[in-house]
């Protein structure tokens, strides 16, 4: 239960570039904060991040918890009800899923911005982030007698993503962070601001990068490896995924609906990259978590979250959780 509630979203991300406008509007459609906007710890999720911050302040006495979650209530009962249904529970922590998100990265922002000029360059990057088989990796491989880049190596044609060992290659990992760091750097100054890192740290979640940073990961439904995912394939991936089918828009709430939708081409086959841009935009938002959640606090089992049943889950998790031991992190 403790996972559920207070779940810590700590991802791993990256994303795209055209102009620091541009940049700016892509941050505001996908529900990243700009940097002084962005909080400077994660927060609980079902919470947020301000009913957080009142709560670690009142020292988590029983009437501030409930004030909180009342005030959850008030912001995530979209009808009104006095009810939260799958659909509202689910968008009230994706919501807060983009934030917790946000304090990561601005963590890893303050951290590799080693000369405190609010921007983060490549060789800082990868001196304050990579791990030591990455860097010797790219020294050994990527840089050349002379000492500088090898650009036709990072730039040229997509390395093998295993190695002769059959674990995932190093050399596709920083040739992928490099394609990532250069798309992001929107004003091409060398240097990515606050809104151009979001993409490198989140590139998942912009459509530029999107296949960079996936590693194409819906491959996995094509199973019979032949390149295509076939109506009955992304039939299955589909039945698995969608928990909670009112995330999902009207029109292409079937799974053969989607299918046609996702099918640019209209051949009857979903191509490796048809199904990453076609997944990520309908699948953005977690069905697992709520589901769980629902489950195991719904007490009455009548699909719904009541505020009281909500203070209680929240309650229970109290004294057994491990979480609380480090308060101050809020």
């Amino acid at each position: 239960m403790l996972y559920l509630l207070v779940s810590l979203s700590i991802l791993v991300s990256y994303q795209d570039g055209t102009a620091m406008a541009a940049a700016r509007i892509v941050l505001a459609d996908h529900g990243y904060p700009l940097f002084k906007d962005a909080p400077d710890s994660v927060f609980i999720t079902i919470l947020g991040s301000q009913n957080t911050m009142d709560l670690a302040g009142h020292e988590f006495s029983e009437e501030a918890i409930e004030t909180a979650l009342k005030k959850v209530f008030f912001e995530a009962d979209t009808d009104a009800d006095s009810f939260l249904d799958l659909k509202e529970l689910a968008l009230w922590l994706h919501k807060n899923d983009k934030l917790n998100s946000a304090a990561e990265i601005k963590k890893e922002f303050k951290k590799m911005d080693v000369n405190m000029d609010a921007k983060v360059t490549l060789l800082e990057a990868i001196e304050n982030s990579w791990d030591r088989a990455s860097q010797d990796e790219y020294r050994s491989n990527f840089i050349l007698k002379n000492g500088e880049m090898d650009l036709e190596k990072l730039n040229g044609e997509e390395l093998p993503r295993i190695d002769s060992e059959g674990h995932p290659s190093e050399a596709h990992h920083i040739q992928n962070s490099y394609k990532i760091f250069i798309i992001a750097d929107a004003d091409k100054d060398g240097g990515l601001s606050w809104e151009e890192f979001v993409v490198y740290m989140r590139p998942e979640d912009f459509p530029e990068t999107l296949l960079l940073a996936s590693g194409q990961e819906h491959h996995f439904h094509d199973e019979d490896k032949d390149g295509n995912i076939s109506m009955e394939e992304f039939g299955e991936y589909y039945h698995d995924n969608v928990i909670i089918p009112e995330l999902i828009p009207e029109k292409v709430r079937k799974p053969e609906d989607m299918f046609a939708k996702c099918d640019s081409d209209n051949d009857g086959f979903m191509s490796y990259a048809e199904s990453d841009a076609c997944t990520k935009g309908y699948f953005s938002v977690n069905h697992w978590e709520p589901d769980s959640l629902m489950e195991e606090a719904d007490t009455n089992k009548d699909g719904k979250l009541s505020v009281e049943e909500i203070i209680e889950a929240f309650e229970d998790i109290q004294e057994n959780d491990y979480y609380w031991e480090s308060k101050d992190e809020l």
